[in-house]
């Protein structure tokens, strides 16, 4: 390749470069996203948030700072028709506050009968791989399952029905005036415990399992696809198709993108939606839900929706 050559094709991947920036600088900071419930080519079916929390701030500040952002995007998730999310925080603070979420979540609900669910899952039977030429594993060679606590948050259910006598019907309304119906939510609150101390303990599992059994006894011939089944299966953790990196910490300007211990296995599909510094102070936002740097903005949530819908996945094809 001569030294003209070069130059013109370094010349060309610079202006690629600065179109790209401007064209990406220009689509998420000056256009402002679109509704919660407006139609979006994509919209993930599992979203992941993941926060990072201000360790200089008081405790029990974090703890009500990430319960509200829990409590703001379970709802933003309803309006949106996403039906499983994960929360991740390294230090399981969410666990141990689970009780006083659901509480939150139940006062959140429209009906006061309605009720959730906040246990560890352990089903009975083994489930199914991904992939439909491994074999089951037998319930020998399951390992514990995942400590993840789930949280049911039911759809809200249907007004009691008024007396229609003497009042004139309307027109029913087409179908692009029709407002999404209400799915019920699915929440996991997971921890660093869920990340790769569960791939370790997937691994020694199996290893003690075949140091304690007899020759030929058991099929010991393990696969990553019998490794998938115990972390992204039933008894473990499905692997997000968003994922949005919430850094609770004050800050004006773009940190590196971190994980922070979240689960390796389950991302390797999963697009990263990171939030930006906020440069504006609070007062100019007081009418935003979610208006402090701490919390998660409800403008944000819908910039990362926007985001993944115009994602191009491929899947390794």
């Amino acid at each position: 390749m001569s030294w003209l050559t070069y130059t013109v094709l370094c010349f060309i991947h610079a202006l690629y470069s600065i179109y790209k920036s401007v064209s990406s600088y220009w689509k998420r900071f000056d256009h402002a996203p679109q509704p919660l419930n407006a139609p979006r080519t994509k919209l993930p079916t599992h979203l992941a948030l993941l926060l990072v929390p201000d360790d200089d701030s008081p405790f029990e500040q974090q703890k009500d700072d990430m319960l509200q952002t829990v409590e703001h995007v379970a709802s933003w998730c309803k309006d949106a028709g996403i039906e499983k999310v994960s929360v991740y925080d390294r230090e399981g603070l969410l666990q141990d506050s689970s009780m006083d979420l659901r509480d939150r979540l139940q006062d959140a609900d429209d009906s006061p009968n309605s009720s959730t669910e906040s246990e560890p899952e352990y089903p009975l039977t083994p489930p199914l791989s991904d992939v439909s030429e491994s074999r089951t594993l037998t319930p020998e060679m399951l390992p514990p399952a995942l400590q993840l606590y789930t949280i049911r948050i039911p759809s809200s259910p249907s007004k009691r029905k008024r007396d229609t006598r003497n009042i004139v019907k309307r027109r029913k309304p087409n179908s692009s005036e029709r407002k999404p119906e209400i799915q019920p939510i699915t929440l996991h609150l997971i921890s660093r415990s869920t990340g790769k101390p569960a791939v370790a303990k997937v691994a020694q599992h199996f290893l003690q399992i075949h140091a304690q059994s007899k020759p030929h006894a058991l099929d010991l011939s393990i696969t990553l696809e019998d490794v998938g089944t115990c972390l992204e299966g039933e008894r473990g953790l499905p692997p997000p198709d968003l994922m949005i990196v919430h850094d609770m910490r004050p800050h004006t300007r773009h940190r590196p993108l971190e994980l922070h211990g979240f689960p390796p296995w389950q991302v390797r599909l999963t697009e990263f939606y990171q939030t930006r510094p906020d440069p504006l102070p609070t007062t100019c936002r007081e009418d935003e839900v979610g208006s402090s740097s701490s919390i998660l903005a409800e403008s944000e949530f819908r910039r990362a929706l926007d985001e993944f819908s115009t994602a191009e996945m491929r899947l390794g094809k």
